[in-house]
């Protein structure tokens, strides 16, 4: 449930720098102006966008911003290569290696 405020958060900030954006433009001319509402107009379709993968990621089965749902962190194919942790193969000691006896010396 914490990603429902996430987008909620994000989509808040998006709209008022966009405001910002499109109130500042319209005090300017020309190119700049055009600039400016142009970037307005960006920053509304990115919240916009905000809210539809909101909105259709969890229908997909997506997680949204990395959330799987409350105290749920990555699951256990996260872990070790793919596969939990208790399904790991033991990784056995490797065995000595023999070594040759020593040769005898002469007296």
């Amino acid at each position: 449930m914490f990603w429902y405020a996430h987008v909620i958060m994000s989509v808040t900030v998006l709209a008022v720098i966009g405001f910002f954006v499109l109130f500042a433009a319209t005090k300017s001319s020309g190119l700049l102006g055009g600039l400016g509402k142009f970037l307005g107009a960006w920053l509304y379709l990115l919240a916009v966008a905000v809210i539809v993968c909101g909105i259709i990621a969890p229908m997909a089965g997506w997680h949204v911003f990395g959330a799987r749902g409350p105290g749920r962190g990555p699951g256990p194919w996260m872990e070790r290569g793919g596969r939990p942790r208790w399904e790991q193969p033991a990784v056995p000691n490797p065995a000595p290696t023999p070594q040759q006896p020593a040769a005898p010396t002469a007296p």
